[in-house]
């Protein structure tokens, strides 16, 4: 039938949220089942050891024990660190992380905006001169960086990587371990398809994974959280083959995505996919009605820092999913040219036609 705004919707469409960025492929059927079994033997209120976790997340990443400090969701993480980045930092926007929240950090955020011509690509030597610049001596950045990155900012009293990539190969962890002032923040509720787990770790050398674990909550991890971190060992095959999936169809959205006429996709490693509408194009009224008309939700980044009203936010999803999403988003973005054209110039006169 027919919307009030003359679009189709589908009524017997099920829902598909695409602002959310969950592994749909993990855990498994298999591992919902050993889940309720651990829980009914452990209790959801008897968390393990600290210790005996972090040895497991340590076999798992094959690093060293003393250089993790694991925490219980991203806002306790910022919030120990922050005490340790003095009452100034310099974060590289835009991002989507909880670095650039003052009151979790407890320090005055500058925001180091970068270019979107350059595809939002980060000059690490212009961060760090920026951050000089405005009395900060900790930078933030999200994404991976290499040495070569990490030597222009050596200079500054502590660099955080915020990795919020889907993968478990490429990691500036190795790096942290050998640099006094760095360390890497890796949320894992994504990736594990459980948000509700909270689970975070950060990678640094000892010295200074010990000054993280002492700022944080003495008790910092949930039962359900260091559950599935074993059963994440025990399963590590079906997670990285889930992994593998989410990578094949980050790149078939991408792909569908740049086909569309005027729209512009910027490179992720993530479980999200940035794209830029066409001019004439907001986000926020076409993400109303892709999800009046189409029960397709997404990001709607009018409010990013460093984005704005043409930026919108779309999950990973199977290729069904991606597949419905393209064309409802194919057919709206058609829809907003066909009114734009049909708007009066500026020598007409009388009110324009949207129908």
């Amino acid at each position: 039938m027919a919307d009030a705004t003359g679009g189709s919707r589908t009524r017997t469409a099920v829902p598909i949220d695409f602002s959310i960025g969950a592994n749909p492929y993990f855990p498994t059927a298999q591992m919902y089942g050993e889940l309720a079994s651990h829980l009914d033997k452990h209790g959801p209120f008897q968390p393990r050891p600290a210790d005996e976790v972090t040895a497991a997340l340590a076999r798992l990443l094959g690093l060293p024990a003393a250089s993790l400090a694991l925490a219980t969701g991203s806002a306790a993480l910022v919030s120990a660190i922050g005490s340790l980045a003095g009452r100034s930092v310099a974060a590289a926007v835009p991002t989507f992380g909880r670095f650039t929240d003052p009151g979790l950090l407890g320090a005055a955020v500058e925001r180091f905006e970068l270019d979107e011509r350059s595809g939002f690509a980060l000059d690490p030597a212009a961060l760090a001169t920026f951050a000089r610049a405005r009395g900060a001596t900790t930078a933030i950045v999200s994404g991976l960086a290499g040495a070569r990155e990490l030597d222009a900012l050596a200079g500054l009293d502590l660099v955080v990587l915020d990795e919020t990539h889907v993968g478990v190969e490429e990691s500036a962890a190795g790096e942290a371990l050998s640099r006094r002032n760095t360390i890497v923040v890796r949320s894992m509720g994504e990736t594990f398809g459980l948000h509700g787990i909270r689970f975070c770790y950060a990678v640094a050398a000892p010295a200074l994974a010990a000054r993280i674990r002492a700022a944080l909550p003495r008790q910092s991890l949930t039962s359900v959280a260091g559950t599935v971190l074993f059963m994440l060992g025990e399963h590590r095959r079906a997670y990285r083959q889930s992994l593998l999936r989410i990578a094949a169809d980050r790149a078939a959205l991408t792909a569908g995505l740049a086909q569309l006429p005027g729209v512009r996709v910027y490179p992720s490693e993530d479980t999200f996919v940035l794209a830029k509408l066409p001019g004439g194009a907001h986000a926020e009224g076409l993400a109303a009605r892709l999800a009046a008309r189409h029960g397709v939700v997404v990001g709607d980044c009018t409010g990013v820092r460093g984005l704005g009203p043409r930026f919108v936010r779309i999950a990973v999803r199977p290729p069904v999913e991606t597949e419905r999403l393209l064309g409802a988003l194919g057919g709206e973005l058609r829809r907003s040219n066909r009114a734009l054209s049909l708007v009066p110039s500026e020598g007409d006169h009388g009110w324009a036609r949207t129908g």
